[in-house]
């Protein structure tokens, strides 16, 4: 069985971690080119955070689209259930006069008890 959570624990804070090892990694090298940037650690703080604050951005997007997929959904319901509310059933129903399904017309053709259930389950 797939279990994700220890994933997710192992995983937590990597952003903040990433930031912090990238500074050291940065004010610890012997490169010139890269000493530079070392200063700029506020700009990678800055850098990472935007990303971070850019994919919550995202997911709260993808929510609201949600959300409004089950608004919409819950709307036409509504809609729904008002037309049928209001409106007023007319059928016609068809009885069967007898097991032989035979004419009316004809004399005793009805069986009385056949016709009584299939009234009383309309």
């Amino acid at each position: 069985k797939y279990s994700y959570s220890s994933l997710v624990k192992k995983n937590r804070g990597w952003r903040e971690l990433s930031t912090r090892r990238c500074t050291l990694l940065l004010e610890s090298s012997t490169l010139g080119i890269l000493k530079g940037w070392s200063k700029g650690g506020e700009q990678i703080a800055s850098l990472v955070s935007s990303a971070k604050d850019e994919s919550m951005n995202l997911s709260s997007r993808r929510a609201e689209a949600r959300a409004t997929i089950t608004a919409s959904f819950r709307r036409s319901m509504d809609k729904l259930m008002a037309t049928l509310t209001a409106s007023q059933s007319h059928f016609v129903r068809c009885i069967k006069p007898n097991a032989r399904m035979l004419a009316a017309r004809e004399a005793g053709s009805f069986v009385g008890d056949l016709v009584q259930e299939q009234l009383k389950h309309n």
